[in-house]
């Protein structure tokens, strides 16, 4: 509802936009804003007043189509260069055989927290990051069995666990990874098959 809003009050030039750079659609209307990220198929760019909107790629004019995929965001001073870029954040995978307990700790004390996979399309992103490896993931029902949720206290929706899992394993597996295959399972927290976490800055 606000991103049609937004688009209305533009095309009427009813919102005073500050400077930024000038956007331009392909049915010639324009907008200054800021790129926040974009994938290929939309842009979300932000307004002088903090709003945001989407609009499809393929709506923006060839100029601007072209400046999307050469440009970079400016990274956070406390964001490692190997880091990658994906829709506003910031992902590493970090390999380290620590404890699935210790992991969220070693994340924040990073700057960021363990990866939280909220759909289809993070889960794919983060199996292609995690190349193969077992990897600490953000997720978690040690304070109550069965409940899982990420380290911001907010329960988890999306789910794409292994068939058969959770499963619990001598009542003692309340940490998530997600496997070689994509699919997610629960682990104990000492499991020396799992190597590393993969970090998220916001």
């Amino acid at each position: 509802m606000k991103v049609a809003i937004c688009l209305l009050l533009i095309t009427f030039g009813i919102i005073n936009i500050g400077s930024a750079r000038t956007w331009t659609r392909s049915d010639g209307k324009t907008v200054e804003a800021e790129i926040t990220y974009f994938t290929d198929k939309v842009a979300v760019l932000e307004l002088s007043n903090g709003q945001e909107f989407t609009i499809p790629t393929l709506e923006l004019s060839l100029e601007d189509q072209v400046f999307l995929k050469s440009w970079e965001p400016k990274r956070p001073i406390d964001v490692p260069e190997e880091a990658v870029f994906r829709m506003g954040r910031w992902y590493l995978r970090v390999l380290d055989k620590t404890p699935g307990s210790k992991a969220a700790g070693k994340a924040e004390a990073m700057g960021g927290h363990l990866v939280r996979i909220r759909d289809q399309e993070m889960n794919d992103f983060v199996f292609k990051l995690s190349d193969g490896l077992k990897i600490w993931v953000d997720g978690s029902d040690k304070e109550v069995e069965g409940l899982w949720e990420f380290s911001d206290g907010k329960q988890m929706e999306f789910k794409n666990w292994l068939k058969g899992q959770p499963d619990n394993y001598r009542r003692r597996e309340h940490f998530l990874i997600i496997r070689m295959d994509g699919k997610w399972n629960d682990c104990w927290e000492n499991d020396s098959s799992v190597v590393g976490y993969i970090v998220e800055w916001d």
